[in-house]
């Protein structure tokens, strides 16, 4: 039986099986259903730029891609609820099952984004208990969000508890992130099966633990702590061997520990943050962008800190405002190299969209923010970012960007990396990046939003 038809034929019995609980649950007592929906087309013209860099002589590319969500929110009582949000993705026009060329029983591309169910004072505890597939979203996104900007988003497999005694909260996720199937090389074991699973030496689970107070430092403040593990050990051919022969296991352990605070000062919206990584860095993948064989027994020594400061001035006409802004993402260097260590902070699971430009050029590629878009060499970003209202209902926003690696490759120190990879022994200086956009909330029902972005790079 084709492949697709099994996919769809078990998600249609899915929705069949949830339709027949909630009318079960119906029947059975009063519940509160609340129903809920997005569609989101969006246009994308990109000139001048491809995988490989910018270029005047890449012809430009049009995109047009949308994102349909359905959900279902039900309240069984005071205690026990549920949410299942359907989702489907899609690029106009793309290949097969997108195509008007043609007919089509093909189409599939839509599946749950998130499905969980809730228990509140779980056993009579100030405790919320959540499993199944969700978004997590802690503070500002910056090491753990969903992704937004991006159509498909990021939703987590997890268990969730929260524990909340007035203002203060705690959190704990468990994130099975990555589980290899049973149809590659490395073959996973199959429901049932009594097969060995080599392919467990794949996965990537992720541990969270979260605490936030409110007020603690101040009217308005928000003090939040984070303490998160990724195992995201993998096995790469490069170190064991070709597929499917599998040795050992290799390590890519990332321990994050870390502070954020927030709050009002002064009139004045500050923000101030700061992360430790520490853990082992062994993928091949990752120390090749660095020039160097060595993949194991590379300690992970890393860090990052974000700023800001901002202004609404809400009593001026069009209630403009200015936000200073910097990020520093700690990169490596020849010195880390030959004392066998890995500086470059990995992001996790962040929105990066939200920080370093509408571009998307940095931090965003790669397995957890690791770095690629810099080939390791770490980021720097300072940036003035503006609004106004000129009217009820409309937001103008501009966004200026000032980006650098935090590995100076003209430093005659880094020299040896910079040859063993080919690089030029260049400055930090990366580009600049201006980023334009203007949202109309036109009902209650619809937003429409345009954006324009321009880089300057750095030749």
């Amino acid at each position: 039986m084709n492949s697709k038809k099994v996919t769809a034929l078990t998600l249609g019995m899915a929705l069949v099986l949830l339709s027949l609980v909630l009318l079960s649950a119906v029947s059975a007592q009063a519940v509160n259903i609340k129903f809920g929906g997005q569609m989101r087309p969006r246009y994308n013209f990109v000139d001048h730029k491809n995988t490989t860099g910018f270029n005047s002589t890449f012809s430009p590319e049009h995109v047009w891609s949308t994102r349909i969500r359905l959900g279902v929110k039900v309240k069984l009582d005071d205690k026990n609820s549920g949410f299942f949000q359907v989702q489907g993705i899609g690029i106009w026009g793309l290949k097969d099952n997108r195509s008007s060329i043609g007919p089509s029983d093909t189409i599939f591309d839509a599946g749950f984004h998130q499905a969980y169910f809730t228990v509140n004072q779980f056993y009579d505890l100030p405790l919320d208990f959540q499993i199944g597939r969700q978004e997590v979203v802690l503070d500002g996104h910056r090491l753990i969000g969903n992704v937004g900007w991006f159509q498909g988003g990021r939703s987590h497999d997890s268990v969730r508890l929260t524990y909340s005694v007035e203002d203060f909260t705690f959190l704990y996720v468990f994130s099975q992130s990555q589980e290899f199937d049973n149809s590659g090389s490395f073959a996973g074991i199959a429901i049932g099966s009594s097969t060995v699973d080599p392919s467990d030496k794949l996965d990537t689970v992720t541990h969270i633990i979260w605490g936030n107070a409110k007020d603690l430092l101040g009217e308005h403040s928000s003090t939040s702590i984070y303490a998160i593990y990724v195992n995201a050990s993998d096995v790469n051919p490069d170190l064991v061997g070709p597929p499917p022969v599998i040795v050992d296991k290799v390590h890519n352990d990332i321990y994050t520990t870390g502070l954020r605070q927030e709050g009002r000062l002064f009139g004045l919206d500050y923000r101030g943050e700061f992360y430790y990584q520490f853990g082992q860095a062994e993928q091949t993948e990752l120390l090749d962008d660095l020039g160097t064989p060595v993949a194991r027994g590379m300690d992970r020594e890393a860090y990052m800190y974000g700023l800001r400061l901002g202004k609404r001035f809400n009593k001026v006409p069009w209630k403009p405002s200015l936000t200073l802004w910097y990020d520093f993402l700690s990169g490596t260097d020849w010195n880390d190299i030959t004392n066998n260590k890995f500086s470059t902070f990995a992001t996790l699971f962040a929105t990066q969209h939200k920080f370093y430009g509408s571009m998307d050029l940095y931090q965003v590629s790669g397995v957890l923010g690791d770095g690629r878009t810099t080939n390791q060499l770490g980021l720097r970003d300072l940036a003035v970012k503006t609004s106004v209202q000129p009217m009820d209902k409309f937001l103008i926003q501009a966004d200026f960007h000032q980006f650098w690696t935090d590995t100076d490759l003209s430093d005659p120190d880094n020299a040896p990396l910079a040859a063993a990879m080919g690089w030029c022994t260049c400055d930090t200086n990366l580009g600049q990046e201006l980023d334009i956009t203007l949202v109309h909330r036109y009902n209650n029902y619809l937003t429409i939003s345009a954006g324009y972005s321009r880089y300057f790079a750095t030749l």
